[in-house]
């Protein structure tokens, strides 16, 4: 790795958690970010006024991740107990969470109408955005499924999981395409598609990053 000095400029501090922060991500509206973690709180902060946070949901449970949806005023988040929670910031009475995976929900991810969620229960789960409602369930793996990327001129979907394994799924049908074994030498903790699709990178609990 080739050390090269960089300079960081520390802008603005955000507080308000009152406990670790386990997933970011842009917010509903522009110059916005959200983020939510083991209090259970789901906070916008606006970058523009960023001394206080706006609280927009909250669950009694730690949770793993974040999925933002503008054009539905839809938030669907994942908790530790495997719950998928369903936050309409339009009509509020439509909320709700559902328990799904046997274990923490560590990420999700969206195509089109369908909403992918990831378990720690080994199984890979598609939903419907609209009717929220989940149409199939795949178990992939024995071991729990930790990050999720998307891949749309070939319509794949990487799975890294806990097996030391990346699962490369068809979109559509989720067929399993092929499998990286071993990708790392412990968890697969993050995937990630090159822009133009070409590469695909990885990051595991070995401390090393791979493409």
């Amino acid at each position: 790795m080739t050390d090269k000095s960089i300079s960081l400029v520390n802008l603005t501090r955000l507080t308000g958690h009152n406990t670790a922060i386990y997933c970011l991500s842009s917010g509903l509206r522009p110059d916005t970010v959200l983020s939510a973690g083991g209090d259970g709180m789901i906070v916008e902060w606006d970058l523009l006024a960023p001394e206080n946070g706006k609280l927009l949901a909250r669950a009694e449970t730690r949770l793993f991740s974040l999925l933002p949806c503008a054009d539905l005023q839809l938030l669907v988040a994942g908790d530790m107990d495997g719950g998928v929670h369903w936050i309409d910031l339009a009509d509020p009475t439509r909320t709700s969470g559902i328990a799904h995976h046997r274990k923490g929900v560590f990420d999700i991810l969206r195509i089109g109408d369908d909403i992918f969620t990831a378990g720690g229960d080994g199984k890979i789960s598609r939903w419907s955005a609209t009717s929220r409602r989940s149409s199939e369930s795949l178990a992939l793996s024995a071991n729990g499924l930790r990050c999720l990327a998307f891949q749309p001129q070939r319509k794949e979907i990487a799975v890294g999981a806990s097996d030391n394994n990346i699962y490369l799924l068809d979109a559509n049908s989720l067929e399993l395409r092929h499998m990286i074994s071993p990708a790392h030498e412990s968890s697969v903790f993050a995937v990630c598609y090159s822009a133009d699709g070409r590469y695909l990178f990885s990051g595991g609990r070995d401390a090393l990053l791979r493409v």
